[in-house]
């Protein structure tokens, strides 16, 4: 087995274009070689050449033909780590044919039309967002379409100043029931001044933290870390310790009254009810990036390291996801 997956003494993105290849993406930052490898060995295939790249978080194979192309594609969403690994077939630079140019009852179409049901878009380039949150809408204007904002490179990207928003912030970490619910009481009292209201709703920033898994098959952890924020406070509870979720978090994630915004959420609303079964957030959960790819219609990325260079102008460290958040306590850069 293991010969069929020895290395190759050459790496190369592209080969003969004869050559099927797949891409492995949505792969746990810092992920290895080795880690793809033992990811893809179930399927039997002999890879003829693996690229990782993109810190780890896309691969691509390439395959003597078609059947191990239709062998590698049944992983996709498999999981590896806490991820789910997307597969699909790689078409590189010079596989596709030109493409054509969009004429202008193409362009007219796409921006009066979205493929997101709960996203608007008039003629003259107005988004509206609505989501259905209990038994109410709440609409979001959020402005005109840009069409002239791209994709930063990655070594634009690099060049800009580190984001931090803890300065000025005031950082509560909850490692215990009680202490939970002193920081969801603080987060409230800070709604209730004003500081997550946007278009007169209320709104937090929401994301979660899972102990990396890198061995295949192995199932993901338990999320270890809900972090919610408003302007001026950050909450960090750690279910790892309180091996659980806490009643007054619970309320807090199912109170439709506020809403909770983030990138990819959807997932991490998932992977809580592992944590909390029969939780109930009642569609409270917004996934900004859906909102970016339709007013940013040009953009080839929308995760949050991609936007906040591109609307904050800053870099976004993404090296402490593959921390281990279930450690006993975090270092500074984790907080």
């Amino acid at each position: 087995m293991s010969a069929l997956l020895d290395p190759p003494t050459v790496k190369r993105d592209r080969t003969d274009s004869d050559a099927p290849r797949a891409k492995l993406s949505n792969l746990p930052y810092g992920t290895d070689e080795a880690s793809v490898r033992s990811f893809i060995v179930s399927t039997n295939v002999a890879v003829t050449s693996l690229l990782v790249k993109n810190n780890g978080r896309v691969a691509i194979a390439t395959l003597p033909d078609d059947a191990a192309l239709r062998a590698i594609l049944t992983l996709n969403g498999n999981a590896l780590g806490d991820r789910p690994v997307k597969v699909g077939r790689y078409f590189g630079a010079g596989d596709r044919p030109p493409a054509k140019k969009p004429t202008d009852e193409t362009v007219a179409k796409a921006t009066a039309t979205t493929s997101d049901e709960n996203v608007a878009v008039d003629a003259a380039g107005h988004v509206t967002y609505t989501l259905k949150v209990a038994d109410r809408e709440i609409q979001f204007a959020v402005g005109v379409r840009e069409e002239s904002v791209q994709s930063l490179a990655k070594d634009a990207i690099a060049a800009l100043d580190l984001f931090d928003m803890t300065p000025g912030a005031r950082v509560l970490v909850a490692a215990t029931s009680k202490d939970a619910d002193a920081a969801v009481r603080a987060l409230r009292e800070a709604l209730r001044d004003g500081a997550g209201r946007v278009q007169g709703i209320d709104v937090v920033g929401f994301d979660t933290e899972t102990k990396p898994v890198f061995v295949a098959g192995r199932p993901p952890n338990d999320v270890a870390l809900v972090q919610l924020a408003v302007r001026g406070l950050i909450v960090l509870v750690r279910l790892d310790l309180i091996g659980g979720i806490p009643d007054s978090l619970r309320r807090l994630l199912e109170d439709a009254s506020v809403l909770k915004v983030g990138v990819g959420c959807a997932g991490d609303e998932q992977t809580l009810s592992r944590r909390c079964p029969g939780l109930d957030v009642r569609g409270s959960f917004l996934e900004i990036d859906k909102i970016a790819k339709t007013k940013f219609p040009n953009l080839k990325a929308c995760g949050l390291r991609s936007l906040v260079a591109i609307l904050a102008k800053k870099r976004m460290s993404k090296g402490q996801q593959t921390k281990n958040w279930e450690q006993p306590s975090y270092t500074p850069a984790m907080v």
